[in-house]
């Protein structure tokens, strides 16, 4: 990052990106509205630590976005004949939550 860079940093920019991801994922723009939400958690973390209550924010912003993501691919998938039931495996694990891989279209998840 750059000198002039230094400002995108400050803390409150993270509402801003969060404000803009939301609009991102309400338009399906998913993969552009999960780099804006992990800007402004990267942000939060590094400027009030990890146990900091507002990391709720942008937290719950990519839940919501992953679970819109992945029921707009349940929903896609359910009615292609032919489509492999076990593609939507999770990949790992956290705690006892699953993580599933979310591959973005090159159309930026339209």
């Amino acid at each position: 990052m750059g000198e002039s860079d230094k400002w995108v940093e400050y803390p409150l920019m993270s509402y801003p990106l969060i404000g803009l991801a939301n609009l991102y994922r309400q338009q399906g723009r998913y993969a552009e509205a999960e780099l804006r939400y992990q800007r402004a958690l990267h942000i939060r973390e590094q400027q009030f630590g990890s146990e900091y209550p507002g990391l709720g924010h942008p937290l719950a912003g990519l839940v919501s976005l992953y679970q819109r993501a992945y029921f707009a691919r349940f929903s896609s998938d359910a009615f292609e004949p032919g489509s492999p039931a076990g593609q939507n495996t999770p990949s790992k694990r956290i705690g006892s939550f699953p993580v599933f891989s979310i591959q973005w279209g090159s159309n930026g998840g339209k």
